[in-house]
């Protein structure tokens, strides 16, 4: 009791000095969680004295000091379709011009993580502007809301895939979710900060015609269609390293992979291409753009008409993954008795337009010669690139991910068998360190879906576990498609395989026998005890930027 008043007589005594601490301590932290927060001075003007919007009415999207740490145009051999702004992480982010939002999500958009887009009218044209890798409650403004150019309409982030927090900002002739057309924004914000007379529209395209039975009419007319100021030989390079990536680890003849390059030359001069036939398709990293008559897209000009329910749509279609697979799959079909007869049924042109894939071959040829032997992962390059076209590496749909999921399986192809052997990251010494590296059944599964999903789904290691994970969906034999698992052994799982489909009419699947993974594909010899399959929710299929 006298503890309690001694107390209360010391707080009376000093009462002023606790309240003036008190009122500093609580000044400290308002000031702090300002600077958290990342907001604007409550005057509204701009942090970094760069004043509001110009005369002009247009407004720089960051703080004037921010870096420009990349421009729009080529970057590791992709186009990168807008350009990268670095403000601290929380620092705001100002609308361009006056508009409309039209989309604002703030987590789950591809690459992206959070975006906004907002439509304009600047100078009698439509244009909108893309912006991009804000983190949760970063956006600050809803779908469907006005704003005022130089309005702070979210914070920087670094959210989908980035480096380090920044502001991918885009500008587009058009609506932008209704295929627009991307320019270089680097001149018209230097019109925000300068006030000079607006850039010239360079914009132009170039494509191919297809009948409507879905053959080439005159393939080989699609030069670079509209490939936004990237190098057009640093992307064909990248492309044609590509096609051969895959056809290695497939294990393709020469001559097949060559046909495919061929084939690439004369389709699309090996550029990944949307359409202004296809709107959906220009929402996607590409290459450019083709005027295309018909519904042709990609770098083997796939009609949608006929592939896009079996690709997983207009984004599987645009995957150059799912593109080359699909070409080397097709061509397993046909004779392989010249490059030019490989490539023209696989593209089935119209008889006047075969020669075309056989007067590439030459060329074809020297890019195999000068790439072959440092395509390996090149399949995955570019995807690191904000605004890369490259798409393997977003986390792709049921059945682009049936196909990654056997990608990465025929990297353990020619390992030996080793029991215990292999893990998420690749072939392993097994139980005994005296072990060569290799693989038995449920490590070659366990590391093809783990990298496959990009990390995501990491299964037991076991067969028995994986077979009972809820990690997996169980689906019946009849249903099975390629990159489902199949487990073996009634009442315990003793073994377990990915099914690779149909070949001549047998079943097929990869595996690691007790001899090893020499080929790695077989002939299912019964029908397994149970069918699982890897399914990604829809918000982690889409994390990557563009």
């Amino acid at each position: 009791m006298s503890t309690a008043i001694a107390a209360t007589g010391f707080i009376v005594r000093h009462r002023k000095k606790i309240i003036a601490i008190l009122l500093v301590l609580t000044l400290f932290l308002i000031m702090w969680l300002d600077s958290q927060d990342g907001c604007e001075p409550a005057s509204g003007g701009r942090a970094g004295g760069s004043g509001p919007a110009n005369s002009e009415g247009l407004a720089y999207p960051v703080d004037l000091d921010a870096p420009i740490t990349s421009p729009f145009g080529p970057r590791g051999g992709e186009a990168h379709n807008g350009m990268d702004l670095a403000p601290p992480r929380g620092a705001p982010i100002y609308a361009f011009a006056d508009g409309i939002v039209i989309a604002s999500q703030d987590t789950g958009v591809s690459g992206f993580g959070g975006w906004i887009v907002v439509l304009h009218e600047i100078d009698g044209r439509e244009m909108s502007t893309v912006y991009g890798h804000q983190d949760p409650g970063g956006n600050l403004v809803a779908e469907g809301a006005t704003v005022e150019a130089g309005e702070h309409i979210a914070r920087v982030g670094n959210s989908g895939y980035s480096t380090g927090p920044h502001l991918h900002f885009e500008l587009y002739e058009g609506n932008r979710l209704a295929g627009g057309t991307p320019i270089d924004p680097a001149p018209w914000i230097e019109r925000a900060r300068t006030g000079a007379a607006a850039p010239e529209d360079d914009s132009g395209d170039e494509g191919e015609d297809q009948d409507a039975e879905g053959e080439s009419t005159e393939p080989g007319t699609v030069e670079n269609g509209d490939t936004s100021g990237a190098d057009t030989q640093t992307i064909r390079d990248l492309r044609a390293s590509q096609i051969i990536d895959v056809g290695q680890q497939r294990n393709e003849s020469e001559i097949v992979v060559v046909s495919a390059l061929a084939a690439g030359l004369v389709e699309s001069d090996l550029h990944n291409l949307a359409s202004e036939a296809v709107p959906e398709s220009k929402n996607y990293p590409n290459d450019g753009v083709a005027p295309g008559d018909y519904d042709s897209v990609g770098l083997f000009q796939q009609r949608v008409k006929y592939w896009a329910e079996q690709a997983g749509g207009i984004k599987g279609l645009m995957e150059p993954a799912q593109q080359i697979n699909w070409y080397y799959d097709t061509a397993a079909g046909v004779p392989h008795d010249s490059v030019g007869q490989i490539a023209a049924d696989v593209e089935n042109p119209a008889a006047k337009y075969r020669h075309k894939y056989a007067d590439r071959a030459a060329e074809a040829a020297e890019y195999y010669e000068r790439l072959s032997g440092s395509a390996a992962g090149s399949l995955a390059a570019g995807t690191a690139e904000c605004g890369g076209s490259g798409s393997l590496a977003d986390v792709p749909s049921a059945d682009g991910l049936g196909r990654r999921i056997l990608l990465e399986a025929k990297k353990g192809f020619g390992m030996p068998y080793v029991w215990g052997g292999g893990n998420t990251e690749g072939p392993t010494n097994g139980l005994s360190g005296d072990d060569p590296l290799g693989y038995d059944c449920s490590g070659l599964t366990q590391f093809a879906v783990y990298q496959a999903t990009g990390g995501q789904v990491s299964l037991p290691r076991t067969a028995q576990d994986q077979g009972h994970s809820d990690l997996l969906q169980e689906v019946s034999w009849e249903e099975a498609r390629p990159g489902d698992l199949l487990f073996f052994g009634a009442g315990h799982f003793h073994h377990v395989s990915i099914y690779s489909g149909q070949k001549d009419g047998a079943d097929m699947q990869y595996e690691a026998q007790t001899f090893g993974v020499p080929v790695g594909e077989y002939e299912v010899w019964q029908p397994p005890d149970k069918v699982m399959r890897v399914v990604l929710d829809e918000g982690e299929a889409e994390t990557r930027d563009e």
